[in-house]
């Protein structure tokens, strides 16, 4: 069974079974408008191949207890990494700690954004600098 929550930044259908996913996990999702081509639709006018898509709410499809953290975290290494060079574990570190957002969560959510694309190692393998990726940032621009 699947219902609809509207939110702030979209909606979310709670998973209520699933063989392969948590137990109560949440699927984030937005409509996107779209406009499907000439050339796919010939002969049909621009309004009638107007559409909606439904897509992940910003690539979110995580347990909720995870998706919190991380959205908090790629958040504020969004609005507070220097443009020229990121922020060290350490310093997010700090930062989060201003939040209320304890060490453990904070480099747990530092390692599922990087393995899922949406923080970047700007610095060395020894000296991490992490940055926003681009394709995080195209999808944090997008209006909701």
């Amino acid at each position: 069974m699947i219902e609809s929550r509207a939110g702030v930044s979209g909606n979310s259908a709670p998973e209520h079974k699933h063989k392969d996913a948590p137990s109560q996990c949440d699927h984030h999702f937005r409509l996107v408008p779209h406009t499907v081509s000439e050339e796919l639709m010939p002969g049909t006018p621009e309004a009638v191949r107007n559409t909606l898509v439904l897509v992940q709410n910003q690539g979110w499809t995580n347990h909720a207890a995870e998706s919190g953290s991380d959205r908090r975290i790629l958040d504020l290494v969004w609005t507070t990494a220097p443009p020229d060079g990121g922020l060290t574990g350490p310093q997010i570190v700090d930062l989060a700690k201003d939040e209320g957002i304890a060490k453990s969560t904070v480099y747990g959510a530092i390692n599922r954004l990087v393995k899922s694309g949406k923080l970047k190692n700007s610095g060395t393998e020894k000296r991490a600098r992490y940055i926003v990726s681009a394709a995080a940032q195209a999808d944090m621009e997008q209006p909701q």
